[in-house]
């Protein structure tokens, strides 16, 4: 069992009389819960789990002082494998909120001012080295790095400074119990914003198939609605000589008709969201919605 201590100070003239809104409160108290519990999840895994109680107001300001209890879920394994627990002091410092606040996580977002680097270097030692635009090169250890690329951490940790964004708070110092804490002033509310979930390609599938018309569009971005008999989908055309032919009212269409083309059908993820796009690229063959009887002539 670990178990360590830290207090948050919100401050400002809103708060003088020693009382806060209970709707800046309560989401700053759950985002407190939330930024240890993935915190640890990144660093741990599964071998720790930890417990955040709140275990004292302070009067002045704000104040509220924490306890955080991390017990080891797998020791035994632990022992064989060679793996090593991140205490939760240690936790409290990669971010930032123990030791001084000058290696961890709110430390780097403050010196960065919420800046995304332009790139990364490891270190013989294995540390990172971040190369931002403003000519800044920070060195991190590999867990703040973690704890700075997951996109759950950046988000609890917005929540958290989120009440500096209420007029009358105007900063929060954050540190354990024996030590001068990190001041966050209201000015630097915006450098903690987390970044969006990023989307990234996973597949990319091109077929031939037949696809019915559902309907048109002649804007720029030429995303029609075709059926391709399961379901319905939007497609960008690219076919440049099939769109300078619709432009020109060379060919005509009704729903229901039925164009033979080439398709390229892009899986993407954002989070956790699966998403398709779709392109047709060549347009192969138009067939009309309107059929006539076929007769046996000789």
């Amino acid at each position: 069992m670990s178990n360590t201590e830290f207090k948050l100070f919100y401050c400002g003239p809103a708060l003088e009389n020693g009382k806060m809104n209970v709707r800046d409160l309560a989401p700053a108290l759950m985002a407190v819960g939330s930024l240890l519990e993935e915190s640890n999840r990144v660093l741990n895994g599964g071998k720790a789990s930890v417990s955040v109680n709140v275990k004292a107001f302070e009067d002045g300001s704000f104040g509220i002082l924490f306890n955080l209890d991390q017990s080891i879920t797998t020791q035994v394994m632990s022992m064989f494998t060679g793996d090593q627990v991140t205490a939760a002091i240690n936790i409290l410092t990669m971010l930032g909120f123990a030791g001084g606040g000058t290696k961890g996580l709110i430390h780097l977002l403050r010196k960065s001012q919420g800046q995304k680097p332009i790139k990364a270097k490891k270190l013989e030692n294995g540390d990172f080295q971040l190369y931002f635009k403003d000519g800044q090169v920070l060195e991190i250890t590999k867990p703040v790095l973690d704890l700075y690329t997951d996109l759950k951490v950046r988000a609890e940790t917005e929540n958290v400074i989120n009440p500096l964004n209420t007029p009358g708070i105007t900063g929060l110092r954050i540190g354990s119990v024996d030590e001068e804490c990190t001041i966050i002033q209201q000015k630097e509310a915006a450098y903690f914003t987390a970044p969006e979930d990023e989307t990234e390609e996973i597949e990319e599938q091109e077929t031939t198939t037949t696809l019915s018309i559902q309907a048109l569009s002649f804007k720029e971005d030429n995303k029609w609605r075709f059926s391709d008999g399961s379901g319905t989908f939007y497609a960008t055309i690219t076919d440049k000589g099939f769109l300078t032919k619709v432009h020109h009212n060379q060919v005509s269409f009704t729903m229901g008709d039925l164009l033979k083309v080439q398709l390229i059908k892009r899986t993407k993820i954002t989070g956790t969201k699966l998403n398709n796009e779709y392109e047709v690229t060549k347009i192969i063959e138009h067939r009309s919605a309107a059929r006539q009887l076929t007769l046996p002539f000789e």
